[in-house]
């Protein structure tokens, strides 16, 4: 869905808006999440708060607690079920690392750390709009009941509270520049771009109309558009003089007003959102992580495989393998696997794609033994701006 821009010319950091928020004068941390200091203790940020609503956040203080017991605790206040939880993680937006499940957090009075609750693995039209792309499902529990339909494909991947806490997950990624103007360079893209990020605020717009009940024309009162679309296009359209941005809102309103989202369910309208994020934002769900060395085994039993951890020294795996510039990439998605290719010369790591997991900061301290796979086939990585070759694993060890 995109509305007509009327054209040219192009800027970053913006909190994610909700309605009723008076936000504007905050300062976001780097991805673009309002922070507020943390005196001790753990203090992890949500990107739903779940059916009954609350704060986004849960606090847990002197405790030793691993990840795992953490994501429990915050999928049963959401409502995630045991199917969707594995899904989930903690995330470290300072230290842009992952924490993994049996991650220890010793909390105690002197602790004031911030982490995040995010869906972490995620598969590409799970929701099974794009024809384009196969359809994802879960298997269906043996004695299960089920329409003919999913009795063919299987279950819907999500249950209704992960559905959720990924759309707000998405929106939130999505105004913080998971799909940037500053990766386009073609005019057609950048054009296609603009108009789809507007198709994209109507639809966020709609989803409040709808959720609250109200008519959209009071939402887009209270709400900006500009706060619905990518940092990277707003601080573009900031630079245009007043005569061109007035030119642009009464663009986007007239649609507005000849359209009401009434006939369009809330669920419509988010798996919409979520589709139309997937085509601009191929790097959303994955991770692109550069090694120093990336070792091809016919055989990957018994090689040590790991990520070096900040808490925790890994084993010492020889001269050979001392850090050192990034080699290679290796890109895990849902539902592409693991993959691999030489690091591009040309590209520097603070333009990496995606999340760059188990990284101690300012290092390049991956390393990897992995069995050799079939041979790669073309990635389209829009976050490197390029068409590269990943090369499918078997296995990791």
């Amino acid at each position: 869905m995109g509305i007509p821009f009327p054209a040219k010319p192009a800027v970053k950091s913006m909190p994610l808006y909700h309605w009723g928020a008076t936000a504007r004068g905050s300062r976001p941390d780097g991805d673009g999440t309002q922070l507020t200091a943390t005196r001790g203790g753990l203090k992890v940020f949500l990107h739903w708060a779940g059916p009954d609503g609350g704060e986004p956040w849960v606090t847990f203080s002197e405790a030793t607690l691993t990840a795992e017991d953490v994501c429990m605790h915050i999928a049963h206040k959401v409502g995630i079920t045991p199917p969707c939880f594995s899904l989930f993680a903690l995330f470290d937006a300072q230290a842009q690392v992952w924490l993994p499940p049996n991650h220890i957090l010793e909390v105690s009075r002197d602790t004031s750390l911030t982490l995040h609750f995010r869906m972490r693995f995620y598969f590409r039209n799970w929701h099974g709009t794009n024809p384009q792309e196969p359809a994802v499902y879960r298997c269906r529990p043996p004695g299960a009941k089920a329409s003919s339909e999913q009795a063919e494909q299987g279950m819907r991947l999500l249950d209704p509270a992960s559905f959720e806490y990924l759309f707000e997950q998405g929106k939130h990624e999505f105004v913080n520049d998971v799909a940037s103007l500053w990766d386009l360079s073609n005019e057609e893209e950048i054009h296609h771009f603009k108009n789809e990020s507007l198709g994209m605020a109507f639809l966020h717009l709609c989803h409040l109309a709808v959720c609250l009940g109200v008519p959209l024309k009071k939402v887009a009162r209270k709400i900006s558009f500009k706060d619905c679309i990518p940092r990277s296009f707003r601080q573009q359209i900031q630079q245009h003089n007043a005569f061109t941005q007035l030119r642009l809102w009464i663009i986007f309103h007239k649609f507005l007003w000849a359209f009401q989202p009434g006939h369009l369910s809330q669920q419509v309208i988010m798996v919409k959102y979520l589709a139309t994020l997937e085509r601009l934002a191929p790097r959303f769900g994955s991770e692109c992580v550069p090694v120093c060395h990336l070792e091809l085994l016919a055989q990957a039993k018994g090689k040590p495989c790991y990520v070096e951890d900040s808490s925790q020294a890994p084993p010492d795996p020889g001269p050979e393998s001392a850090p050192g510039p990034p080699t290679h990439e290796v890109l895990v998605t849902g539902t592409g696997g693991i993959r691999w290719r030489p690091a591009p010369a040309e590209v520097s790591m603070a333009r990496l794609g995606g999340v760059q997991v188990g990284l101690g900061r300012g290092s390049c301290s991956v390393l990897a033994s992995v069995s050799e796979g079939s041979s790669g086939k073309p990635f389209l990585d829009m976050a490197l701006g390029c068409v590269s070759s990943f090369c499918p694993l078997g296995s990791v060890s």
